[in-house]
């Protein structure tokens, strides 16, 4: 099952790498009125951060399908907030 959620998420992150790539390159000779900045630019942000993300998953996801569980870090606790 944790294999298949993975798998779900890594579709999804590919599909909006894809998809946020089409807008930015339809939006990249509109610019915004105020800053006169090419909006293909600003919208390059939804690629890029779905790769990066892909790529996290691809380093955190085996640990998790095999052992169940998130690699800790020192010094970190997600129960204390």
């Amino acid at each position: 099952l944790r294999g298949a959620i993975a798998m779900v998420i890594a579709a999804t992150l590919v599909i909006m790498a894809w998809l946020g790539w089409q807008y930015a390159d339809f939006a990249w000779e509109q610019e915004s009125p105020v800053m006169n900045w090419s909006l293909g630019k600003i919208y390059l942000a939804l690629p890029i951060g779905s790769v990066l993300t892909l790529l996290h998953l691809f380093f955190v996801a085996p640990k998790w399908i095999r052992d169940g569980e998130w690699d800790k870090q020192a010094g970190v606790d997600p129960q204390a907030v």
